[in-house]
This record gives C-alpha cells, structure tokens and sequence, in this order.
C-alpha cells in the first residue's frame, strides 16, 4: 500500500460529493488521503477504517474484520497465507505416501 496523495479536500469535491442522492452527510470540510494498493481487486478481503476519535484504535467491524482479528490487532487470516500452504502440502505428502504403500500392499497380495 502507497500512500500517493493526503491533503484538505477541494470545496469543490465536497460539493460534488455532497450532490449526489444520500451524500448530504458529506462536511464542509474533511481530508483527502488517496491510496494506492498492488493487489486485484477481488483479492481484498477487508475495507479501510479510520480512527475518527484519534484513540489510535480503526473499528474492526468498520474494517470488516469482527471475528477475524486476532489479539494484538494481527489478522487471523494471515495463517491462511502463511501456514495453510504448508499444511496442504504436508497433508498431500502423507496421503500421497498412504496411498503408494496402499498400492505396493495390494501388488504383494496379488503376487
């Protein structure tokens, strides 16, 4: 993730945003940090959440996270990418092995 521009958004764009239907909410004021992620889209499995109190604390269910955010603020899902790959090709090799001393057994008893 890059962070490519952060600075006071333009009145402008606020009131191009505070136009559309339902974007009444919008301040008269707000910062405008733009970031650019090198992941497909289809990839992402969260959204960006933003500390609005300044307690240094973004909301996990904000975020998409609820349930998935380990202790420490670590996301659970990084065992999926670190330690899954390796359980897999663990569980492939014992079965791949079970299955080669299952063929060998039957080729004894048939011989």
């Amino acid at each position: 993730m890059q962070r490519t521009t952060s600075r006071p958004a333009s009145a402008e764009l606020l009131a191009d945003l505070r136009s559309d239907d339902g974007m009444g909410w919008v301040p008269a004021s707000m910062w405008l940090t733009h970031f650019r992620l090198d992941i497909p889209a289809g990839d992402l499995t969260f959204d960006l959440a933003v500390d609005a109190s300044s307690a240094g604390q973004p909301s996990v269910v904000a975020a998409g996270l609820a349930g998935v955010v380990g202790d420490g603020g670590e996301r659970a899902n990084s065992w999926m990418r670190s330690v899954l790959p390796a359980v897999i090709v663990a569980l492939s090799g014992l079965v791949l092995t079970a299955g080669t001393w299952w063929v060998s057994r039957a080729a004894d008893d048939v011989a």
